[in-house]
C-alpha cells in the first residue's frame, strides 16, 4: 500500500514540475547571488531550472542546468572592464540630474559587452529549449523581457532594489513622488521640499521621458541581438513589459518604508539570509577575546578603503588605533597593509559577513549601506554607521537613521573628530541597540519566510497561466485617463460655463433693472 501511495505522489510531483528559465546576462555578482537561493530551491522542489548567467554552479546539482555566458575565449578584455569601472566612478560622483543618464550609459556598456557573445547568441537562437516560465532581472536590462515572447511563457521580473517609477509604471503601480522611495533621489520617505523636488523630476523623467530617450535603445538591442525564430511577430517592448505577470522585489518593511502595492508585486527581501554557520576558528577566537566587543567594517564589493581620499583613510586609521574594541576590516586592496598592523585589527579580503554580524559580541557595523548589508545587519540587530557612495546606499542608510538604529556620514565629511564622535554615540547610547532589536524582531515576524513566499507566488503564476487576474486595468489607461484629467477638464468647462451663464444672467438682469429704472424716471 505504501509503495502504491509513493508512486501516486511521485506521479503528481513529476506532473507539477515545470521548466523554468532564469535569464540573467548582467555580470554583477551581488545581484545574482542575492537570488541564487531561490533558483536552487526551485530545483530542489523538483522544477527543472535552466540558468543563463555568468555565475555557474561549482558543483553539479540535480534539476539545475547552467548555461555560462562567458567561456575561455570570450572573457572581458581589459578595455571593457576599465570602461565599466570608469562608469562606476561616474555614478559615485554624479548628482541627481546626471544619475538617470549615467544609468542609461551603464546599460549600454553592459549590453554592448555581453549580448554579442557566442554562448549567449547560441542560446537565443537555439530551438532546442521549451520553458513554462521565464525569470528576468530588470536592472538596466529591460531587453530581457523578450525571452517571454520567444518561449511563449509568462515572465516574472526580479528587481534587486526597492521598486522604482521606471518599472512600477509598467504594471500600473502608483508612483506618488511626495513620499514613495526613489533611490536615485538619495532621500527616504520623510522628504523635505528639496527631496520632493528631486523625486518629482526623477519620477517625471522615468515615467514620461524614458520612453523617448531610453526604451528605444532597449528596442534596438532586442532587434539586433534577439533574432530567434518568429521574432518578427514580437510586440513592442512596452507591450511586453506591461505584460509581466509578477514582480519580486528585494525589499522588506523593516528595511524599507510602507507603500501601496498591487497583488502582483511581492516583497521577498532577505531571501539570501540563512541559518548562520559556525565562524572559522581564527575569526571566532578573535571576536570572543574582545573584552569590549568588536566593530566590523566592510564597504562591499566595489568600494575599497585604499581608494578613499587620503584624509578619510588617515582618519579611519587614527581612530581605529585608539579604540578599545577589536576591529574586523574587509580589506580587498593590493596596497600594503603595513600602516594597519595594529593589535586590535584583523584584515582579510573576505569575511563571512552574515555569520559575523550574528555573533553577540559584534557591537557595531560600519558599512557602505548596500541593501544586503543593511538587511543582514537589521536581521541581527547590529547598529550601523553608513558611509554611502552611490545607488540605493543613501536611501538605505537614511531609512536606518530615521528608524533610530544607525547614523549616516558622508565620506568627504569624515575627520578623526567626526568619526570618533559618531562611533562613540553608536556604541554608548543604548537607544540605537534598542531600536535595532525592535526592527530585528519586525524583520523576523513574517507569516512566511521570504523564500517560501517567492516559491508560492512563482508556482501561483505557473498554476494560473500567468495569472492575468492579478493585473490592474490601470496599465490600459493613458495619463489623461489615469489622473482623471479629462474629468477635471469637464468639471472645469462646467464651472466656467456656469460662471458664464451666471454672469450673463446677472448682466441681463442688471441691464433690465437699469432700463426699467430709466423708463420709470421718464414716466
Amino acid at each position: 500500500m505504501l509503495n502504491v501511495l509513493f508512486i501516486v505522489f511521485s506521479i503528481i510531483w513529476i506532473t507539477n514540475a515545470a521548466n523554468l528559465l532564469v535569464f540573467w546576462p548582467l555580470p554583477i555578482p551581488s545581484h545574482f547571488y542575492s537570488f541564487k537561493p531561490l533558483f536552487t530551491e526551485l530545483a530542489l522542489q523538483g522544477h527543472n531550472v535552466t540558468v543563463v548567467s555568468h555565475f555557474p554552479e561549482s558543483t553539479p546539482m540535480a534539476n539545475y542546468t547552467d548555461i555560462t555566458i562567458m567561456d575561455e575565449t570570450t572573457k572581458y578584455n581589459e578595455s571593457t572592464t576599465n570602461r565599466i569601472n570608469d562608469n562606476l566612478m561616474d555614478v559615485i560622483n554624479c548628482n541627481f540630474f546626471q544619475v538617470l543618464s549615467i544609468g542609461w550609459t551603464l546599460n549600454k556598456r553592459y549590453a554592448e559587452s555581453i549580448l554579442h557573445l557566442k554562448n549567449l547568441q547560441n542560446f537565443i537562437t537555439s530551438e532546442s529549449y521549451t520553458f513554462d516560465l521565464v525569470l528576468i532581472e530588470s536592472f538596466y536590462q529591460e531587453y530581457t523581457v523578450t525571452m517571454g515572447h520567444k518561449f511563449n511563457a509568462p515572465v516574472i521580473c526580479i528587481t534587486s532594489t526597492l521598486i522604482q517609477p521606471t518599472n512600477s509604471h509598467w504594471i500600473g503601480l502608483p508612483s506618488t513622488f511626495s513620499y514613495l522611495l526613489d533611490i536615485r533621489s538619495r532621500s527616504c520617505d520623510h522628504k523635505t521640499f528639496y527631496d520632493r523636488l528631486k523625486s518629482t523630476y526623477l519620477g517625471f523623467v522615468q515615467i514620461y521621458l524614458e520612453r523617448y530617450f531610453y526604451i528605444p535603445t532597449q528596442e534596438e538591442y532586442i532587434n539586433k541581438y534577439f533574432n530567434y525564430k518568429n521574432h518578427e511577430s514580437r510586440p513592442p517592448i512596452d507591450v511586453m513589459l506591461s505584460n509581466v505577470s509578477l514582480i519580486l522585489v528585494n525589499g522588506d518593511l523593516s528595511v524599507g518604508a510602507p507603500r501601496p502595492y498591487l497583488p502582483n508585486v511581492i516583497e521577498i527581501g532577505g531571501l539570501h539570509i540563512k541559518v548562520p554557520k559556525q565562524l572559522p576558528k581564527s575569526i571566532r577566537t578573535f571576536i570572543e577575546s574582545a573584552k569590549n566587543g568588536v566593530i566590523f567594517i566592510s564597504f562591499g564589493t566595489y568600494i575599497h578603503p585604499c581608494e578613499f581620499p587620503k584624509h578619510t583613510l588617515d582618519a579611519f586609521i587614527a581612530v581605529i588605533g585608539k579604540l578599545k574594541q577589536k576591529i574586523l576590516w574587509r580589506w580587498a586592496c593590493n596596497t600594503t597593509k603595513a600602516d594597519l598592523f595594529i593589535d586590535n585589527v584583523m584584515l582579510k579580503e573576505w569575511f563571512p559577513q552574515f555569520d559575523i554580524l550574528n555573533h553577540p559580541n559584534v557591537k557595531l557595523f560600519i558599512t557602505h549601506g548596500g541593501l544586503h548589508s543593511v538587511e543582514e545587519s537589521t536581521y541581527n540587530a547590529v547598529p550601523m554607521i553608513g558611509v554611502p557612495f552611490f545607488s540605493d546606499q543613501f536611501t538605505n542608510i537614511k531609512l536606518v537613521e530615521r528608524k533610530g538604529f544607525g547614523k549616516l556620514i558622508e565620506v568627504n565629511d569624515i575627520t578623526e573628530n567626526t568619526l570618533q564622535t559618531i562611533i562613540d554615540e553608536l556604541l554608548f547610547n543604548p537607544i540605537y541597540k534598542e531600536n535595532a532589536i525592535a526592527y530585528s524582531e519586525i524583520y523576523k515576524d513574517g507569516y512566511l519566510k521570504p523564500i517560501d513566499k517567492a516559491i508560492y507566488w512563482i508556482e501561483y503564476i505557473l498554476r494560473n497561466n500567468g495569472a492575468p487576474n492579478l493585473k490592474s486595468y490601470s496599465i490600459q489607461l493613458n495619463s489623461i485617463q489615469y489622473f482623471l484629467i479629462d474629468i477635471l477638464v469637464l468639471f472645469l468647462i462646467c464651472i466656467v460655463l456656469v460662471i458664464y451663464l451666471v454672469y450673463k444672467m446677472l448682466s441681463t438682469l442688471k441691464t433690465n433693472i437699469i432700463k426699467y429704472t430709466y423708463i420709470s424716471r421718464e414716466n
